[in-house]
């Protein structure tokens, strides 16, 4: 049991360490661009008993004379309030995936789904090495 809990915390803190790593590929490289909040998607998600509607804010920008559409990189609980329609901001383009963007005051810090993800791996390995020590 002490190894199958070390293993799994293990996969699952390398799955964390690489959204951390991931995000911070795509603005490495991405350009700084000015866009207008154009409008947000709507998705329902069900669990269980309930139905949220989620909101992907989608701005457009301008590059080599082209109108651009891309939307924010994932889904929001509520319309962000910090941003409405009809707002200029700033967002990170990367060139490689010019339709999808990060706001620039969201930080480029780590991932924070990412460290969350790493810190539930690193409880799995921490239970299973105590587990491993008791046996």
């Amino acid at each position: 049991m002490g190894i199958g809990f070390t293993v799994f915390g293990l996969l699952i803190l390398a799955f964390g360490l690489f959204v951390c790593y991931a995000k911070k590929a795509q603005l490495k490289d991405a350009e700084t661009v000015s866009a207008t909040i154009t409008g947000f998607l709507e998705k329902k998600q069900r669990s269980k008993y309930v139905v949220e509607t989620l909101f992907c804010p989608v701005a457009e920008y301008e590059k080599n004379g082209r109108k651009i559409s891309a939307e924010h990189h994932e889904y929001f609980r509520s319309i962000s309030l910090r941003h409405s329609k009809g707002d200029t901001v700033l967002i990170y383009v990367h060139p490689q995936m010019p339709k999808k963007f990060y706001f620039v005051d969201e930080g480029t810090g780590p991932d924070l789904k990412g460290v969350a993800i790493s810190a539930v791996g690193a409880a799995f390995m921490i239970l299973g090495i105590i587990a491993l020590a008791i046996s």
